[in-house]
C-alpha cells in the first residue's frame, strides 16, 4: 500500500511544489523505526516536505529532515477549492481542525 500511495503523489506533486502532510505520516509498528521512516521520506516527490503534526506523528516522524514542523499552520492558497465549513480553506490547517469545527446545518 505504501508504494500505490507514494506513486499517486508523484502523480499529483510537482518538482516544485510543496508536500503538505496534515497529521499522520506514518502509523503502526514500523511508524517507531528510524531506518524504515528514513527510506519511506526519501521517497517522496516535491521541493519542499512539510508536517503539521499529528497524533501519530511521534519524535521519530518529527526528526525527519521536513522543511517545516508544526502543529498549527496559515498557509495561502489561492487556488484551493477545499471546504472547511464556512472558514477561508486557504488560511488554516491542523490535523484536529475537523474535530473543533462545529458544523454548520448546510454542511
Amino acid at each position: 500500500m505504501n508504494s500505490v500511495m507514494i506513486e499517486r503523489l508523484w502523480e499529483k506533486v510537482g518538482a516544485e511544489d510543496d508536500l503538505w502532510f496534515i497529521g499522520d505520516f506514518a502509523f503502526g509498528p514500523k511508524a517507531k523505526e528510524e531506518s524504515w521512516l528514513r527510506t519511506i521520506f526519501g521517497q517522496l516527490p516535491g521541493a519542499r516536505r512539510h508536517l503539521v503534526v499529528g497524533n501519530h506523528d511521534g519524535a521519530p516522524t518529527q526528526a525527519l529532515p521536513w522543511d517545516s514542523v508544526s502543529w498549527l499552520v496559515e498557509v495561502n492558497d489561492p487556488i484551493s477549492d477545499i471546504a472547511t465549513w464556512g472558514a477561508d480553506p486557504s488560511k488554516l490547517s491542523c490535523h484536529s481542525l475537523a474535530k473543533k469545527v462545529k458544523k454548520t446545518p448546510d454542511h
